[in-house]
């Protein structure tokens, strides 16, 4: 019984620490890098976009190489957004969702990103690079 209300207090400890990243989050054995899991709508729909274009604000990128799963129009919120090749290194900044990173591993897309370390997550699903 007792193992049972601790493994009760892991989970439900984790929901409430989960906070406002709530919809990528799976479980607390999925952390850190719930994409290891599971990828499409159980980790990304576009949630941090906002947070992107308040990074891309504050850091003052003038123009941002893009691979993110949103819909949403990101010229609106600021964001003068460019594709970002999948195989090409792009010198600048750049942001890729950790879908875009999942889904394109199998088919060597993003490779070139591995050596590089984000300047910054925003929230769970983005990365932001700024790259030499």
């Amino acid at each position: 019984a007792l193992g049972c209300v601790a493994l009760l207090v892991w989970l439900f400890g984790g929901v409430a620490l989960s906070g406002r990243d709530m919809l990528p989050w799976f479980n607390e054995a999925a952390q850190p890098n719930p994409a290891s899991i599971a990828v499409d709508s159980n980790l990304d729909w576009g949630q941090d976009t906002l947070r992107l274009a308040r990074a891309v604000r504050e850091l003052q990128i003038p123009e941002l190489r893009t691979a993110i799963f949103t819909n949403g129009r990101l010229d609106r919120h600021g964001i003068r957004a460019l594709p970002l090749d999948p195989y090409v290194k792009a010198p600048g900044w750049c942001a890729v969702s950790e879908m875009s990173l999942a889904m394109g591993k199998p088919k060597g897309e993003y490779a070139w990103l591995s050596i590089y370390r984000p300047v910054r997550r925003i929230g769970s699903s983005i990365r932001l690079y700024s790259i030499p």
